[in-house]
């Protein structure tokens, strides 16, 4: 189904921007005590914390997978959810590498396609260019049960390209539901530096047109900039565009309802920067490519060449 793309009055960007959920805090029990998000009156604690007004200091205890992905490849889920997976072009990648490479999401919507969700793959490209190559991706990934909706964020040229994409990438799932199309159960943001904060913001402040009251907002934190500009080899932040991305990094993991670190020590890594996390941060390592996976075994089985990566797109 092509769904109308009514672009949202660009004030919407600033009023969601702008009030940082800090407005609604008031119809909340002490505030929540900074300790907590508040939505529609209700606290919820980030991790560390407990009580309805998050009063009470705990100590942390992993909760284990997140259930989505509790089984085994391949197997179906006993109940099928609408998903979207929801990812960002990386700089600096091209259309001749692996698709895998080129749609960071790619594997995670596989997974979750091949145990029969239904699953929508949402990818912000930087540049609206290779029309005919974008019709070869769908089609690809049709025949794998995977939606592929390609959308750009040059109509915010004034606006910081992750920020860009974060709207964008709300305007569409707020889009598809003023469609008459039904919520996606799960929206999960695949790393994008902030591409969940103004999903996350819309979703706390309630705003009726989102179509994510009832939505389970779940973000994959893979390498943070922070980590990327320091322990990555680089300089630190360096610019305000860097420091905005920043910023928004630590609000879409504060807002989330689910967060997963690919590893312990990225989720040992936010907890001594004091990210506020939720309850449910997870940590679930990044699936391998179908390609990867496929040389493992082959491998493991006397040593047989799998096919070669850039076969799958």
């Amino acid at each position: 189904m092509v769904v109308n793309m009514q672009r949202l009055p660009t004030l919407l960007l600033l009023v969601l921007v702008l009030a940082v959920s800090g407005a609604q805090s008031a119809g909340c029990p002490n505030k929540c005590y900074r300790q907590g998000a508040c939505t529609r009156g209700v606290c919820s604690c980030y991790r560390g914390f407990a009580g309805p007004d998050c009063v009470f200091e705990l100590e942390h205890e992993a909760p284990g997978r997140p259930p989505y992905t509790t089984l085994v490849e391949g197997q179906e889920a006993p109940n099928k959810m609408r998903i979207a997976v929801a990812s960002a072009q990386i700089l600096g990648s091209t259309f001749h590498d692996d698709l895998d490479v080129v749609i960071p999401g790619l594997t995670v919507a596989r997974q979750l396609a091949a145990q029969k969700h239904h699953v929508t793959l949402i990818f912000n490209m930087h540049e609206q260019r290779d029309m005919e190559l974008r019709k070869v991706w769908q089609a690809t990934l049709m025949e794998e049960g995977i939606q592929l909706q390609i959308i750009y964020y040059t109509n915010h040229y004034y606006l910081p390209s992750n920020l860009a994409q974060s709207f964008e990438t709300y305007a569409w799932l707020s889009d598809w539901v003023q469609a008459g199309n039904k919520p996606y159960d799960i929206v999960f943001f695949h790393d994008g530096h902030g591409l969940p904060y103004i999903s996350a913001l819309a979703k706390h402040q309630d705003i009726p047109v989102s179509g994510l009251r009832d939505t389970l907002l779940v973000m994959s934190s893979q390498l943070p900039l922070l980590w990327l500009t320091t322990k990555g080899g680089g300089p630190g932040l360096k610019n305000v565009d860097e420091l905005e991305i920043n910023f928004i990094e630590h609000e879409s993991a504060r807002l989330m309802d689910h967060v997963i670190a690919s590893s312990p020590y990225f989720d040992k890594w936010m907890h001594d920067r004091n990210w506020k996390l939720p309850w449910t941060t997870f940590t679930l390592p990044q699936p391998l490519p179908l390609g990867d996976i496929a040389r493992l075994q082959a491998a493991r089985h006397g040593g047989a060449r799998g096919p070669k990566a850039g076969a799958e797109g």
